[in-house]
């Protein structure tokens, strides 16, 4: 079994859940939550001004992707809904975007962290110009398609998310899970 984790940054996110993720299957991080799990294997950051306002995610160890900022692996995606078969589909946010890269990596089994739906981040709104607007209620039913989507192609996904909003997938603790 071909386990992904992703940590996404909403606010219920923890440093004590993203600690006990290490070394249990291949954990990609969403944009600052990297300073969380410098440790992690892949950083997403969809937006080419995140990484422009954050240039020390530049040191960041594991693989840099992005689909936009060409100083990183630059992924080709289609604005689409549902799951890509072949390439990554937006959904509207990097959480998504990385689930459906996880999916095309292989996973058979995907963990969600952080992917609240509602609120802010962990680490609060975003400084250094950054806006925070957050459209959640596109982004809820873009995951309800990705949900169906990923279980007709048999893959297990957990939402270990405390709280969220997303009701589309199989929900549990996260150490019942991994």
């Amino acid at each position: 079994m071909s386990t992904f984790i992703i940590c996404a940054s909403g606010q219920s996110l923890t440093q004590d859940d993203v600690d006990y993720c290490r070394g249990k299957g291949t954990v990609i991080v969403t944009n600052n939550t990297y300073e969380l799990a410098p440790w992690a294997d892949v950083l997403w950051g969809c937006d080419e001004v995140w990484w422009e306002k954050y240039p020390e995610a530049m040191d960041f160890k594991g693989r840099k992707i992005s689909v936009q900022y060409s100083e990183v692996e630059q992924i080709q995606t289609l604005d689409r809904p549902g799951l890509g078969l072949e390439q990554v589909h937006t959904g509207g946010n990097g959480g998504y975007q990385a689930i459906n890269w996880a999916y095309l990596q292989g996973a058979t089994k995907i963990v969600m962290l952080g992917f609240d739906m509602h609120g802010t981040h962990w680490h609060g709104k975003h400084k250094r110009g950054l806006g925070n607007v957050h459209n959640f209620k596109a982004w809820i039913p873009a995951f309800g398609r990705l949900a169906k989507d990923l279980e007709r192609q048999g893959v297990d996904v957990i939402n270990c998310t405390p709280g969220t909003a997303l009701h589309c997938f199989k929900k549990q603790d996260l150490r019942e899970t991994i």
